[in-house]
């Protein structure tokens, strides 16, 4: 199932656009037309990405409509599978108000599917499908059925969640779910990777939540793809409670005497309790801390209606509390499953912690991770060499994040289709990582039985330089900027920079762009007019203010240009005898350095 064509007639700051998004098809909608051109062989690449892989940048500076192209997206097609299949009155509802429609193709069928609410005589009400589909509803049925889309925010760096607590089930509670909900705000359908024991606002808070997502993935295969920078292949936790309970006595005997799993993970929830009092009242802490016997758990066991009194002023320390005993009880009930899980790693002169047994784990036992308060321990992702992925850079764990979701979505859902929403996923990365995105979700994710549609948005050039310009919607102002861009595919990055498209959109500081822009039209004046008085003069002002601005350029590709606009404005401006000067002294700085060389070479012989 591919996405080819959606027509938008008014939405937010979209108005009367037509967005395209299959290199295959050009589609074109015109005073009440809609025509419909397939493509020659020799007119595109087929299966560029790959069989099962298309992809789909939507680029622009903020406001001009990316968001609202991709809320219009997931909301619009949502609407028609899982609403016209079941109640056509509210499809053609909300459809009034999005005045919108949206063309699949059906490789299995070699047909189009056209799902239009425009029409001349009853604008917005009648539902017209191509006509494999116009009297199979059946078909369209087993088309919702193998549709899945995904949305990934980078500014939360994870799905994002909804809003006001509302209540969400799912059949298994241990994956990702498979549902949509209605944000009350922006009217996006959004996914929430919601687990067993998270309610919807400690996800966020939840340090461990990312290597969560991992685990599942880990396990669900037994084996993770390798990467090619890290494989995650052991699992541990670490105590991260910042050695408090080194600050009482009697806790830290209790710790020092444990010879097992669950008795060392009960005092780490002690040691939280404990934590609270001192947070909320020394006073209170003192004489909690009188009373304390040796023997913890008699004491603490029956202690919760205590904790829940001293707290009932304070709603954040209830719900701490409470999610506190609920693990002590999650792992009481289970303690045989817990020493299994769990291996005890208690050495003399080096920190307690815990590793994790991966033959005992399955989806079952998935929650002894999701439920656990994620201030008593640190989840240590590591790699064969003991690489940890707290180690990793942003990049790359914003990348393996990513892939991890998609690998879970795949792994839980017996879809056929994926449409995965990327919004701005580099935007947290380095240069370096956004070079390589693209290429490793690709390679990731070729040759899958599944087919996936990957749509960015994104501000940054190096994404958009591995990808043709027929993948690539340039959005201006709520309008497909039509202007004559540059090919963007294996274009230099700076290329992509000079394109006035991107230089508007502020990829960099607004002074150094200054600085910058400066040295090229100056060139492009030289190259226009030649050696004119008045260039030779203002050359020679400034020739040697352009080359230290150069030098100070951190873009290793923008850095590079420059230097060759200056290189070519040398040559322009010098005489022969500098050139040939020029050239000689160049030689023997070649020469110094290969002789250094050579020196060097003889020097590590002997």
């Amino acid at each position: 199932m591919e996405l080819v064509y959606l027509w938008v007639e008014e939405y937010k700051n979209i108005k009367e656009q037509g967005f395209n998004f299959s290199p295959r098809f050009e589609c074109t909608y015109e005073n009440n037309e809609l025509t419909i051109v397939e493509k020659k062989e020799d007119e595109y690449i087929k299966d560029f990405f790959g069989t099962n892989i298309n992809i789909t940048a939507i680029v622009g500076r903020n406001g001009s409509g990316k968001s609202s192209l991709f809320e219009l997206l997931i909301e619009t097609i949502h609407t028609f599978f899982k609403d016209f299949l079941k109640e056509k009155e509210k499809f053609n509802d909300i459809f009034k108000k999005k005045k919108v429609f949206i063309i699949f193709y059906s490789k299995k069928n070699n047909e189009l599917l056209i799902i239009n609410s425009i029409t001349k005589k009853k604008p917005l009400l009648k539902i017209f499908i191509s006509l494999k589909y116009k009297d199979e509803i059946s078909d369209l049925k087993s088309i919702e059925e193998t549709l899945f889309f995904l949305h990934y925010d980078y500014s939360c760096t994870k799905f994002r969640p909804y809003e006001n607590n509302k209540s969400v089930s799912s059949s298994n509670p241990y994956s990702l779910i498979n549902e949509y909900t209605l944000y009350e705000k922006s009217s996006l359908f959004q996914l929430l990777p919601k687990k067993t024991g998270m309610n919807n606002d400690n996800i966020l808070g939840n340090d461990n939540y990312d290597k969560l997502v991992i685990m599942e993935v880990l396990y669900s295969k037994n084996k993770f793809i390798d990467t090619i920078y890290f494989t995650p292949e052991e699992i541990t936790l670490e105590k991260n409670l910042n050695s408090r309970d080194g600050r009482f006595k009697n806790l830290r005997e209790s710790v020092s005497r444990s010879d097992n799993a669950l008795s060392y993970m009960k005092m780490m929830v002690y040691a939280e309790l404990i934590n609270l009092v001192a947070t909320y009242s020394n006073k209170e802490l003192i004489d909690f801390l009188q009373k304390i016997p040796k023997e913890y758990d008699e004491h603490f066991i029956n202690k919760k209606d205590y904790f829940l009194e001293l707290f009932k002023r304070s709603p954040q320390y209830i719900d701490k509390v409470k999610l506190l005993y609920d693990y002590l009880e999650c792992l009481d009930s289970r303690d045989k499953e817990v020493n299994q899980l769990f291996l005890f790693q208690g050495e003399d002169n080096k920190p307690m912690y815990l590793k994790v047994n991966k033959k005992h784990v399955d989806q079952n036992s998935i929650d002894f991770f999701t439920k656990m308060p994620s201030q008593l321990f640190d989840i240590q992702i590591l790699d064969k060499g003991g690489k940890s992925y707290n180690d990793l850079s942003n990049g790359e764990k914003s990348a393996l994040r990513i892939r991890s979701y998609i690998e879970s979505i795949l792994h839980n859902n017996e879809k056929q289709h994926f449409f995965i929403l990327l919004d701005e996923p580099a935007n947290d990365m380095h240069p370096e990582w956004q070079k390589k995105l693209l290429s490793y979700l690709v390679e990731t994710f070729k040759n899958r039985t599944q087919t996936i549609h990957f749509i960015f948005t994104s501000h940054s050039p190096f994404i958009i330089s591995d990808l043709p310009k027929e993948n690539v919607i340039f959005l201006k102002d709520g309008k497909i900027d039509k202007g004559l861009h540059q090919q963007t595919f294996g274009a230099n990055i700076h290329t992509l920079l000079s394109d006035s498209f991107f230089m508007e959109d502020g990829l960099m500081g607004e002074f150094a762009k200054g600085k910058i822009t400066e040295i090229k039209k100056f060139y492009e004046k030289v190259i226009k007019e030649k050696k004119t008085d008045e260039n030779i003069e203002f050359y020679d002002k400034h020739q040697k203010k352009f080359w230290q601005i150069q030098k100070i350029i951190g873009e290793p590709f923008l850095q590079r240009v420059i230097g060759n606009y200056l290189d070519e404005l040398e040559l322009i401006f010098s005489d022969d005898n500098t050139l040939i000067q020029k050239e000689l002294d160049e030689i023997e700085e070649r020469k110094n350095y290969l002789l250094k060389l050579k020196e060097e070479s003889h020097n590590d012989r002997n």
